[in-house]
């Protein structure tokens, strides 16, 4: 749990999947993220992590692990009352220790708001960067597109792609 001025970020519960379905949904409709059924959000609420202010959750974001090194953080959203208090980032560096304690290595998002996820430690990329190309898959399957989004990723451990070992640097070769 982490705990900032009157915010605590911690593990969202069930109990809390009614609220963040409607914080999702609210910023779905400024096309920020993407829509959620609170079936969805339910049946994956040990990913999820709440911001919670005056015993009100206030915001939420996911971190969905994709492999032994890989992790997804999606659908970061503050309620549009609650915004400005650095809600969203406190709730993208506390998935980050999550993905650290769990010791992977990167996290990756998909975006239409780059320079905030820029504020939080993530560069853009080539989406061709990441893993056998598992990202145009998990985008077909799920029914996103690239269409006005980024894709960036946040390195957590000191060394960049680029000075990697050459196997970790294989695991992110472009394939053709």
């Amino acid at each position: 749990m982490t705990k900032s001025m009157d915010v605590t970020v911690r593990s969202a519960l069930p109990s809390d999947a009614a609220r963040i379905c409607e914080i999702i949904n609210r910023c779905a409709e400024s096309g920020v993220v993407l829509p959620r059924t609170i079936e969805d959000i339910a049946s994956s609420i040990d990913g999820f992590a709440v911001a919670e202010s005056g015993g009100r959750v206030v915001g939420c974001a996911a971190l969905v692990v994709v492999d032994t090194e890989l992790a997804e953080i999606r659908s970061v959203a503050v309620d549009p009352d609650a915004r400005t208090r650095g809600i969203g980032r406190r709730m993208v560096h506390h998935l980050a220790a999550v993905a650290k304690q769990l010791g992977l290595s990167e996290l990756f998002l998909l975006t239409r708001i780059p320079g905030f996820f820029e504020s939080c430690g993530f560069s853009s990329v080539d989406p061709a960067i990441l893993a056998d190309r598992f990202l145009d898959d998990l985008m077909a399957l799920q029914g996103r597109t690239y269409n006005g989004k980024s894709v960036m990723v946040r390195s957590l451990i000191s060394s960049p792609i680029s000075t990697r070992p050459a196997a970790a640097q294989a695991r992110h070769a472009a394939v053709a």
